[in-house]
């Protein structure tokens, strides 16, 4: 989802602190991130415009493969992020995505999102793979269910 580089804006005696505190627990500087981000924020405007559409691609991809393939669950199209959170119409999840773990699929079932059995209704879904990966997942999906 996102690069972890450990930077902070932040005043002078608060990143004195956070130093401190940070040295306890850190085992070293993510310098390797810090590089690729530097290198990436050079070009900022081209690879977001890049990453957009890529993401756009998938989101479209997914959703119409689920609607497709799936058209009893309540398959949303969202205006950002990396996944969807798709209603399957009834608390399922769980078995669900244990049975795509048998396919090979790995998925995050709702309940890992909250609390008390909460979202096993739903079952979230990236779209920020490649069209060959998302086929096939589609396909481990379908065999699944």
């Amino acid at each position: 989802g996102g690069l972890r580089i450990g930077w902070i804006r932040a005043e002078r005696p608060l990143v004195d602190r956070l130093v401190r505190a940070r040295s306890a627990g850190d085992l070293g500087t993510p310098v390797l991130e810090q590089l690729v981000v530097a290198e990436l924020l050079g070009d900022f405007d081209r690879v977001l415009e890049a990453r957009a559409g890529h993401l756009r691609r998938g989101r479209d991809r997914v959703v119409r493969g689920l609607r497709e393939q799936f058209p009893s669950w309540q398959v949303p199209s969202p205006a950002g992020g990396l996944t969807t959170w798709v209603g399957l119409g009834a608390p399922v999840s769980s078995q669900l995505t244990l049975a795509a773990r048998r396919e090979g699929l790995l998925l995050a079932a709702g309940p890992v999102f909250g609390v008390d059995g909460a979202f096993e209704r739903f079952v979230r879904v990236p779209f920020s793979y490649a069209d060959s990966d998302t086929d096939r997942a589609l396909a481990a999906l379908r065999a699944a269910w």
